[in-house]
C-alpha cells in the first residue's frame, strides 16, 4: 500500500493510495530495514530542494511531501541511527540532498547500484541505474520520464506519486536478489567497505575546494607565451627542412616585409594534418596518439618531453606543445565559469568510487585528477581565510603492496629500514652505490621506471621511452631485474597466469575485491591472453591501492565528524582526494594536531592488509595544494 503523506489532502482522492497528514504510521514502519529515496527540483543539493522523502519495502511505501510536512523526529532518528540497513539506489545523492536540506545525515546505508557495480565487476561498464536493476532483476520497465517531471512541476499529481513510491519498492526487492551473490563470491567486506566510504565522498563533494580566482588566470596566461614558443618550435621545423615544404604558406609580396605573418599552414591540433607531416618528416607511424609518439621520447619527472633519437625532436616539442595546449584551452576562463560554483566560489567534483575496474574512484566535472603533481594550477586551490589545507598520501603504497605480496627481501628490508627503494634497486642492477644525490643519481630514474612500470605490465617499447634508452637496452634491462628480484618475477606471473586461467582475480585479503574479464574463454587470441595477464598483474597492487585508500576514508570522515562535533563547530572538512592523496581543509589553530592524527589513521587503515611491513603516511600542511 502506498501512504502519501501531505496537507494538501483536497488535491488527492484516489483508490491507488492512502492520503493522509498523519505521520504516525509511518513512525511506527521505521522499526526495520527500508528502502529510501527522494525525489527533488534538480541534481544540485547546493541549489535544488527536495520535493519528497521515500520510505518503505516490498509491501509498503511512504511518500511524504517534505515541503507541507515535517519530517518527524523519530525517523530522522531511524535514518540516522545503526541499528536497521537503510537501502538506496544511488545512495550518494539522496546523501547529500538530505545533509543540505533535511539537515539529516543516514548511517548504515547500503547501494543496491555500488552493490550490483562490485558484482559485475569488469563484466559490465554501463546500465547501473535503477531502471537497468529493475528491468535486469525484476523484468519491469520503470517509466524514467516521470522522474524528470519533478523539476518543472509546480504541483504533483498521482503519477508522479506511484513512480515516487515504486522507487523504493524496487529498490527493496532488488537487494534480496543481490545478498545470494554477494556471500557466493565472498564480497561482503568490500561491500560494507564501498558502502560505508560514500558517505564521505558526498561529504567531500558538498564540502568543494576553495579556488582563487585571479591566481588561476595568472597561471593561464603565464602558460600562454609557452604554447606559443612550441608552436613556434613546430613552424621552424617546417621552414628548414626541405621535406616539409608542402606545408608552408604561399609566400606573397606583402609577407616579405612582416614578420608576424605565420608562414606555416600547418593547424598542429589537426591530427591528420600533423599524421602527414611526421609521415613526411621520416617519421614511421601510423598514428599521432600519444601512445603511438611516447616510445619515441621520453618523459622527465616534470613532464618534460625530449627525443630518444635526434631525428624525433619534432614528436618530442608536438608532445610539449600539446601539454601547453591542453593547460590553456582547458584551464582558462571558461574554466572557472563551468565549475566554480556561485553559490559557494568553491569546486565541487563528482567522485565515482567504482571509478575503474581496479576499484579506484575517477573524478569528474572537473577531473581533478588531471590536476597533476608539480601543476602551477594547484597553487590556486587555496584554504579559506584562517584555515590550511593538510595533503597527505601513502609513501610508495603500490611498491610496498608489491614487497608484501612477493615478500622479495631487498624490497621487504629497504622499506624496513627507511630506505628509498629506487636507489637501492638501482644499487644492485648497475653494481655501484645510487643515491638520490651522488655521481651516480642518474641512474635512479630507469630503476624508479622499472620498479612502477613493471607491475603494470610495460613493455619495453614503454620502459625505453621513460628512460630515453633502445628498445634493446630496456630488454636488457627488464630481464636483469627479474634475475634480480626472483621473487617479485614469481608473484607477477602467478597473477597473471591467475588470471588468464580462471578469468577473474581479486584483491588482497581482507577485502578480496574481484575483477571479471569478459573476454575470456577458452578461444581466446594472444593480444586478448597478454591483455588480461597485465590487468591480472596490475589489480592486485592498484586495487588493493584503493581498496586501503577508501578504508582510510572511512577511519578519517568518522574522526573529522567525531571532531566537529567534540569542538561544537566545524574545524575539519574533507575537500579532496586523487587515488591515494587525501586533503583536509583543517582551521589553523587545528591543522598540526589533525596532520598528526591523520598520519596515524592512515597508517592504521593498512593494519589488516600488511604483516611484513608497515604503510607510512607522509604529507604537508599548507596554504594551497601543494603536494
Amino acid at each position: 500500500m502506498i501512504y502519501y503523506i501531505t496537507k494538501q489532502k483536497a488535491l488527492f482522492s484516489s483508490e491507488d493510495f492512502i492520503v493522509t497528514d498523519d505521520t504516525k504510521d509511518l513512525e511506527e514502519y521505521c522499526n526495520r530495514m527500508l528502502a529510501i529515496d527522494t525525489e527533488t527540483k534538480g541534481l544540485d543539493p547546493l541549489v535544488d530542494p527536495i520535493v519528497l522523502l521515500q520510505l518503505g519495502d516490498a509491501d509498503n511505501q511512504f511518500v511524504l511531501d517534505v515541503n507541507t510536512v515535517l519530517v518527524p523526529d523519530s525517523v530522522k532518528e531511524y535514518l540516522e541511527g545503526k541499528e536497521h540497513l537503510k537501502l538506496l539506489a544511488n545512495a550518494k545523492f539522496d546523501d547529500k540532498m538530505m545533509k543540505v536540506h533535511l539537515d539529516i545525515t543516514m548511517s548504515r546505508m547500503y547501494d543496491i547500484i555500488t552493490a550490483d557495480k562490485i558484482i559485475m565487476n569488469g563484466l559490465q561498464d554501463w546500465g547501473f541505474g535503477l531502471d537497468k536493476l529493475s528491468e535486469k532483476y525484476l523484468n519491469e520497465v520503470m517509466d524514467k520520464e516521470t522522474q524528470k517531471s519533478f523539476v518543472k512541476s509546480t504541483a504533483l499529481n498521482e503519477r508522479q506519486i506511484r513512480y515516487a513510491a515504486n522507487d523504493v519498492r524496487n529498490t527493496f526487492r532488488i537487494f534480496s536478489f543481490q545478498v545470494p551473490q554477494i556471500k557466493k563470491y565472498s564480497l561482503e567486506k568490500v561491500v560494507k567497505l564501498e558502502n560505508e566510504a560514500c558517505t564521505f565522498y558526498a561529504d567531500m563533494e558538498l564540502n568543494g575546494i576553495k579556488l582563487d580566482p585571479e591566481r588561476w588566470m595568472e597561471i593561464y596566461k603565464e602558460n600562454i607565451p609557452i604554447l606559443e614558443k612550441y608552436m613556434g618550435l613546430l613552424d621552424e621545423c617546417i621552414m628548414r627542412d626541405d621535406r616539409l615544404i608542402p606545408f608552408r604558406k604561399p609566400v606573397t609580396q606583402g609577407d616579405l616585409f612582416n614578420e608576424n605573418v605565420r608562414k606555416v599552414a600547418v593547424n598542429w591540433n589537426a591530427p591528420v594534418t600533423v599524421l602527414k607531416v611526421l609521415q613526411a618528416y621520416g617519421i614511421k607511424v601510423d598514428s599521432t596518439e600519444r601512445d603511438v609518439l611516447e616510445p619515441l621520447v621520453y618523459e622527465d619527472e616534470v613532464g618534460k618531453f625530449f627525443p630518444i633519437e635526434e631525428e624525433h625532436d619534432l614528436v618530442a616539442t608536438l608532445l610539449n606543445y600539446r601539454t601547453y595546449h591542453k593547460a590553456t584551452t582547458t584551464y582558462g576562463k571558461k574554466f572557472l565559469e563551468k565549475h566554480l560554483h556561485p553559490k559557494t566560489g568553491r569546486v565541487h567534483p563528482n567522485f565515482n568510487q567504482m571509478g575503474a575496474e581496479t576499484g579506484r574512484i575517477s573524478c569528474s566535472k572537473p577531473n581533478m585528477q588531471n590536476v597533476k603533481r608539480g601543476s602551477s594550477y594547484r597553487s590556486a586551490f587555496i584554504a579559506e581565510k584562517g584555515h590550511k589545507l593538510i595533503t597527505m598520501d601513502y609513501s610508495g603504497c603500490e611498491l610496498r603492496f608489491i614487497a608484501e605480496g612477493s615478500g622479495d627481501p631487498v624490497f621487504v628490508e629497504a622499506f624496513k629500514l627507511g630506505q628509498d627503494v629506487h636507489s637501492r634497486v638501482a644499487s644492485m642492477l648497475y653494481g655501484k652505490e645510487v643515491t638520490k644525490s651522488n655521481e651516480n643519481s642518474h641512474l635512479r630514474a630507469p630503476a624508479k621506471n622499472l620498479n612502477f612500470g613493471l607491475a603494470y605490465g610495460m613493455g619495453p617499447d614503454k620502459l625505453a621511452a621513460k628512460v630515453g634508452i633502445t628498445k634493446v637496452e630496456a630488454m636488457e634491462l627488464m630481464d636483469l631485474y627479474f634475475k634480480t628480484f626472483p621473487l617479485i618475477k614469481k608473484y607477477l606471473d602467478h597473477s597473471g597466469k591467475f588470471a588468464v586461467k580462471n578469468g577473474y582475480i581479486r584483491t588482497p585479503e581482507p577485502f578480496g575485491r574481484i575483477r571479471w574479464f569478459k573476454d575470456h574463454g577458452e578461444d581466446m587470441s594472444w593480444g586478448v591472453k597478454g591483455s588480461i595477464d597485465r590487468a591480472g598483474r596490475n589489480t592486485p597492487i592498484q586495487g588493493a591501492n584503493a581498496d586501503l585508500t577508501k578504508q582510510a576514508t572511512v577511519l578519517l570522515g568518522t574522526y573529522i565528524r567525531n571532531e566537529n562535533k567534540y569542538a561544537g563547530e566545524v574545524i575539519l572538512k574533507f575537500v579532496n582526494q586523487v587515488h591515494d592523496e587525501i586533503v583536509v581543509e583543517a582551521k589553523n589553530e587545528h591543522a598540526e594536531k589533525a596532520f598528526k592524527d591523520m598520519i596515524f589513521l592512515m597508517e592504521m587503515a593498512a593494519n589488516d592488509m600488511m604483516t611484513k611491513i608497515d604503510m607510512i603516511a607522509e604529507g604537508s600542511i599548507d596554504d594551497c595544494w601543494s603536494k
